[in-house]
């Protein structure tokens, strides 16, 4: 039963030293919490000009598409015959 009761005691430099290590661990929890909340709004911000980006090169292919086919009915009606028969082909097999 000695052994016991001496395992339960804590010096009080020991607890001094543990709670400087949590308080340590925590401003370091913090910190790293900190760097990446920067980042997360680097990265969406970065994200949210790759979008826009893509964005506006479609409109330009559909508006571009569109000007080709109002010029080009013919042309646009066949190419899309051909692409849709070799379609059929590569998927019938």
């Amino acid at each position: 039963m000695a052994n016991e009761n001496q395992g339960s005691v804590v010096s009080p430099q020991v607890r001094q030293k543990a709670e400087r290590g949590g308080t340590h661990a925590r401003k370091a929890a913090e910190d790293l919490g900190s760097a990446a909340g920067t980042m997360a709004n680097k990265y969406l911000g970065r994200a949210e000009e790759v979008w826009d980006d893509a964005r506006d090169r479609v409109r330009t292919f559909q508006d571009d598409s569109k000007q080709y086919v109002r010029k080009n009915p013919s042309k646009a009606v066949f190419s899309a015959l051909g692409a849709g028969f070799v379609l059929g082909l590569i998927f019938r097999r």
